[in-house]
């Protein structure tokens, strides 16, 4: 237990360092909008004062409100570099913000399959109906109102018109109709005529249902995955290497769930950014250690060589798993902050959202391409296993039944396998899916199944290696509870102490046969058997 809390501290101080250089990094770099992009304006035409805040519009902008940056949007999320930095306010932090679908002076035109901004004729103007909250409405030109800001880029790609009767805008910038109010990063004005009389633009409705699922599913999962985090680090019969290694891979996943969970529920208070280096880093991680089990069980049934030491071969796992996520990590944050690659091919955390910008040969580049590496690389440790499984069976039955100690290590290695292979299927499987639905776009149900049945992870693990009849007995025997040891038709517990701790040890050797037991691991117990 000494030498697990050990490498739990060395694993927190190395993920400290890392948001330390996070934030180091980062202060060295350039500067970074402290708003999103799509709710910021150009103010480079503002005058700056003695204190260095800057009047642009009437608007005073103070150095917490604006950034120089080198960068613009052309559509809705291509990310261009321009020649000559520019300064950008965020408006929205200081007005409430409306919504243009075009720069002022221009409107959205389309011709059924594609749409573009073209100049307006004659005066421009945004003329609607604004409600207070006593109820008074009235009409104004947003131009011309001072309590509000307008944006002009899209809150979404594809956007569709809706005629509604009678709406108005609140206070606030959230449409209000018929008693509900739809928040303004979720519509956008076009002014298509003189009269200043906008239409309204929406984006595609979500899947609400299945987003509040989710949201569900991970508050279920993650007391799941701490419960078998609890059982595995109390108890001394399961912290071998495939214990260990099962726990670090269920703490790594508790974490990314942690920050998904920060994601979804739309909490701020963890920076945009750096909750974007988390999940990546977290979910790398994770898919690391489970490569290592995987990796693990076609190492005991596919080559000669045995590592005795096991805590050598658990450092060798650890290194590779925690270390190449590091690793990657770090390099992200250096192609981030360095000019290694021009600025359209950088990962652009948090800039647009709080991940890789969502260029789709950009995500795939720096994310999916990692996960599909080592889907695959999973997939053939199974394949190869599975074909060594048979062969041995079919070649050694005979002799394997003959030597009762050998036959019974080869079952426990084979359950062990047949245990990750459901685990890898039902992580590898849903992780397909994910990969197919960001190939093809989030549309329809059976991409929200998926991702419901990876936020439910934590339960699928929690049944696969905790509520199991070995398990539990071994945890009722730590906890003093004196059922917890197995009993035949013939015995009963009340016997002598030798027998007890006989009865003990055979349970613990079961349950690390049936959950995570040592590989070729020689020991004097084994010559005995």
């Amino acid at each position: 237990m000494t030498n697990l809390l050990k490498f739990s501290l060395s694993v927190r101080r190395l993920w400290l360092a890392v948001v330390v250089l996070c934030f180091a990094v980062d202060s060295l770099g350039q500067q970074q909008l402290p708003c999103e992009f799509r709710d910021s304006v150009n103010i480079s035409g503002g005058t700056v004062d003695a204190q260095s805040n800057i009047h642009h519009d009437g608007i005073k902008y103070e150095p917490k409100h604006y950034a120089l940056i080198s960068y613009d949007y052309a559509g809705f999320d291509t990310r261009v570099e321009v020649p000559v930095a520019y300064t950008r306010g965020c408006i929205c932090q200081l007005r409430s913000c409306v919504r243009l679908c075009c720069p002022v002076g221009q409107w959205l035109a389309s011709d059924g399959n594609t749409s573009a901004c073209v100049d307006s004729d004659g005066p421009f103007k945004v003329r609607v109906n604004v409600s207070s909250t006593s109820g008074e409405v009235q009409s104004v030109n947003l131009l011309e109102e001072p309590k509000f800001g307008v944006v002009h880029l899209k809150p979404c790609a594809g956007m569709f018109p809706e005629v509604l009767d009678e709406w108005s805008v609140d206070d606030f910038g959230s449409l209000q109709f018929m008693g509900e109010s739809i928040p303004q990063n979720e519509y956008c004005l076009n002014v298509e005529n003189s009269s200043g009389e906008p239409a309204l633009y929406f984006c595609p409705i979500t899947h609400e249902a299945a987003s509040v699922t989710m949201k569900i599913g991970i508050i279920i999962s993650i007391p799941f995955l701490l419960a078998t985090l609890l059982i595995y680090a109390c108890l001394p019969e399961l912290r071998n290497i495939h214990g260990k290694s099962l726990i670090c891979y269920v703490f790594s996943l508790t974490c990314a769930y942690l920050v998904i969970l920060h994601l979804n529920m739309g909490w701020d208070f963890i920076p945009c950014k750096l909750v974007g280096y988390m999940f990546y880093f977290w979910v790398l991680v994770s898919f690391f250690w489970l490569n290592v089990m995987c990796f693990d069980i076609f190492w005991t049934f596919s080559s000669g060589v045995v590592i005795k030491n096991e805590r050598r071969r658990f450092w060798y796992y650890s290194l590779y798993a925690w270390g190449s996520a590091v690793a990657l990590t770090c390099m992200l944050l250096i192609i981030e902050k360095t000019n290694l690659l021009p600025e359209h091919l950088r990962p652009n955390i948090g800039i647009n959202r709080c991940f890789i910008n969502s260029d789709k040969m950009i995500e795939f580049v720096y994310f999916y391409l990692i996960i599909l590496l080592l889907v695959v690389l999973n997939v053939y440790f199974f394949i190869v296993t599975a074909v060594r499984i048979i062969r041995i069976q079919r070649a050694t039955d005979a002799v394997l039944k003959q030597d009762s100690r050998r036959h019974s290590k080869f079952e426990k290695d084979r359950y062990r396998f047949s245990l990750y292979l459901r685990l890898f299927v039902v992580m590898g499987v849903t992780w397909t899916f994910e990969l197919i639905s960001w190939a093809v776009g989030e549309n329809g149900y059976l991409f929200y199944v998926t991702d419901v049945c990876n936020c439910l992870l934590g339960v699928i693990i929690f049944f696969l290696f905790v509520w199991k009849k070995k398990v539990r007995q071994l945890a009722l025997k730590r906890i003093g509870t004196p059922h917890a040891l197995s009993r035949t038709k013939s015995t009963t517990l009340n016997t002598t102490s030798s027998t007890c701790t006989a009865t003990a040890s055979a349970a613990a050797a079961t349950t690390t046969g049936e959950g995570a037991i040592p590989l070729n691991r020689t020991t004097s117990r084994d010559s005995q058997a």
